[in-house]
């Protein structure tokens, strides 16, 4: 993983999947940095509610288990990604922002569950 000290990681597809291929970079470590540019920002109202830290590094473990060779039928292998909350996903709070329109859903939206099916953390 760069120098935390150096310019921030690019977090793209295109940077993120070319760091994966030449080995410089694991989705562990875009996880990481993803999570610590969270951190960093405080106490930013941005982010209503987050995957706990051990939820993505599960995801990270059950990913990196997955052979070499079949990561590349997941298109969005290792690309970490954020839902609006107005987006389902089971056992997260489905609020529209709006604390009387509040849910805890049972099942994950389809889009969800798609990006996931691909590889997208």
């Amino acid at each position: 993983m760069p120098d935390a000290s150096q310019s921030p990681m690019d977090l793209s597809i295109p940077a993120l999947r070319a760091a994966y291929a030449a080995g410089t970079m694991s989705p562990a470590d875009a996880v990481r940095e993803c999570l610590a540019r969270i951190e960093a920002a405080g106490d930013n109202p941005i982010w209503i509610h987050r995957i706990p830290r051990e939820q993505l590094m599960a995801r990270v473990d059950a990913l990196a288990r997955i052979p070499k060779v079949e990561r590349s039928t997941l298109p969005l292998y290792g690309i970490p990604f954020a839902i609006k909350d107005n987006i389902d996903v089971e056992g997260l709070p489905t609020t529209a922002a709006c604390p009387a329109f509040a849910f805890v859903p049972a099942k994950t939206a389809t889009v969800v569950t798609r990006l996931l099916d691909a590889g997208a953390i």
